[in-house]
């Protein structure tokens, strides 16, 4: 037994140290690969320009510090004992652990191996719960900012995309259909989940039914408000990168762009190794359209996934020692 034991803790520090070398590797892959065209663009940098960096820069911490106390707040219902500081640690472990792994799924196997075992499977329900609430607040600012776009903006919408306007007005009448029903099992999930529970006997519904019973509507109206707050901190960290790329037209114009590109990257599935290309493929696209240059895009995309991705990820490999494999 003790044999085991000490096979699996040598394998848990091989994995932890693949784990760390993979996310330092990857990041620096990816801003020397981008680095030589943004830096071009940056230098020489001004008072206003590194100004706004700084700032933006600055609201990763408020962005992290509200994930962190989102994934608290649900986990505590089954770890007491989850402070702040752990779950930060945790948030940034998990950061580290998805950053080259298919849809940053990593991440959530960083954050439940962070905590100690015993309620691991009703965390894991609860910070997906947490994940789907961000994922909604994402699709409702960006239908609102599609609909924003296809009302006032509907010609240059369909020069630069060529297909029938009537296709755009059911795609967003099936997105808001859909948000309502997810929204509706999201917030108040009970209901369903005891009829499901009464008419099938399948252990994962009762399970996550147990899991829920420790959750009232208003903790998930919580975690629903913070999502948005953290939403608005996204929001303004990509308006304040764009004119550091040349952008000069209008906030509104800015604020739906951002919108729709948020929109456009949460609906398409991605591997997270190409997760940054993704990102500027979208931006350069819905920008493009409204005769916003390329190295606008691809810049204020870069900085943006380096600044709340790259960054705390970075961060989160010293505390992937910690991880409980």
């Amino acid at each position: 037994m003790k044999k085991k034991h000490s096979i699996n803790n040598i394998i848990g520090k091989v994995l932890k140290i693949i784990v760390s070398v993979l996310a330092l590797g990857y990041i620096v892959w990816k801003i020397r690969q981008e680095m030589g065209l943004i830096g071009a663009h940056l230098y020489p940098i001004g008072v206003e320009k590194l100004g706004l960096i700084i700032v933006a820069l600055l609201l990763v911490i408020p962005n992290q510090g509200l994930e962190a106390w989102k994934w608290a707040y649900m986990t505590r219902k089954y770890y007491p004992e989850m402070t702040f500081r752990k779950a930060l640690e945790g948030i940034l472990a998990g950061n580290a652990a998805g950053i080259f792994t298919p849809n940053r799924l990593g991440e959530y196997a960083g954050r439940m191996f962070y905590l100690p075992h015993g309620k691991r499977t009703e965390a894991l329900t609860l910070t997906l719960t947490d994940r789907l609430c961000q994922m909604l607040v994402t699709i409702w600012m960006g239908v609102i900012a599609g609909g924003y776009m296809i009302f006032f903006t509907k010609q240059i919408w369909l020069s630069a995309f060529p297909f029938k306007i009537t296709y755009l007005y059911t795609f967003f009448s099936l997105l808001v259909a859909g948000c309502l029903i997810v929204n509706c099992i999201v917030i108040y999930p009970h209901t369903l989940l005891n009829l499901l529970a009464k008419k099938f006997s399948w252990r994962w519904i009762h399970s996550i039914n147990h899991t829920f019973a420790q959750v009232s509507s208003k903790d998930l109206w919580t975690v629903y408000i913070v999502s948005i707050f953290r939403y608005l901190i996204f929001t303004f960290q990509y308006f304040l990168l764009l004119p550091v790329f040349g952008y000069k037209e209008s906030f509104l114009l800015a604020i739906m762009l951002i919108w729709v590109i948020f929109l456009i990257k949460s609906i398409i599935p991605s591997i997270s190794l190409a997760e940054l290309g993704i990102r500027e493929s979208v931006a350069i696209t819905v920008m493009s359209a409204f005769g916003i240059g390329a190295i606008t895009a691809v810049g204020s995309t870069f900085l943006l996934y380096i600044f709340n991705i790259a960054l705390p990820a970075a961060i989160g490999v010293r505390y992937i020692q910690k991880v409980k494999i």
